[in-house]
């Protein structure tokens, strides 16, 4: 099964695309991706790149060479809940012009370790990972968060993370949002400054892997 970015390069939309920039913060896995990027002839309109999402000024030079008149989907995924929403705030302030799709753990990351984080002190670094990326300092705190902990609500845990999320979303002009669950695994967020942006993402949604279209 192709990872994320041979999918996009093997996608038979790619040709619409002026650029695609994947980025990593190992020089052996962008080495390797640059390799299978050459074999497939998609370069240069793609391009694998080193940089560090716990760095946001190692992002800018790669940002820079992009023009702040383009439009831009920027995709985020990461295996767990740790890219803080600093960061995020940083690439939408410098690109102007760009809609956000983010993979959330919430069904993995979130549900096995929100209670231990919420309750228990040698998780104390795993509390500090969820409120860096939510943006939301003194979250795990909130006595309605520490009681939905010590009953292990789960359920409800999960959708107040998200709620925090969201809300943290709006406050930079993300209001248009919607989330589509992967199995109960990993949950894919889409938010947009522009209606027209949420549009075209649920449009996209009724077409599967295999470019097969939803029945009405």
């Amino acid at each position: 099964m192709d990872g994320t970015s041979l999918a996009v390069i093997r996608n038979r939309q790619f040709t619409s695309l002026k650029k695609a920039l994947f980025i990593d913060a190992s020089s052996r896995v962008t080495e390797i991706l640059n390799e299978r990027l050459i074999a497939l002839e998609s370069t240069p309109k793609a391009e694998a790149i080193i940089g560090d999402y716990e760095a946001p000024s190692s992002l800018y030079p790669i940002i820079d060479t992009l023009s702040p008149r383009s439009l831009n989907l920027v995709f985020i995924d990461p295996t767990e809940c740790d890219v803080p929403f600093a960061t995020i705030e940083s690439i939408v302030n410098r690109l102007q012009n760009a809609d956000l799709l983010i993979n959330v753990a919430l069904g993995t990351d979130v549900n096995r370790n929100i209670v231990p984080a919420i309750l228990s002190r040698t998780h104390a670094k795993a509390r500090e990972k969820y409120e860096r990326f939510l943006g939301t300092p003194q979250f795990c705190a909130r006595d309605e968060i520490i009681n939905l902990a010590k009953r292990s609500d789960h359920d409800a845990l999960r959708r107040k993370f998200a709620e925090a999320y969201n809300e943290r979303l709006r406050t930079i002009g993300y209001v248009h949002t919607d989330i589509r669950p992967v199995r109960h695994y990993y949950y894919l967020l889409f938010a947009s400054k522009s209606h027209k942006g949420l549009e075209f993402w649920r449009k996209s949604c009724k077409i599967g892997p295999d470019n097969q279209r939803e029945l009405l």
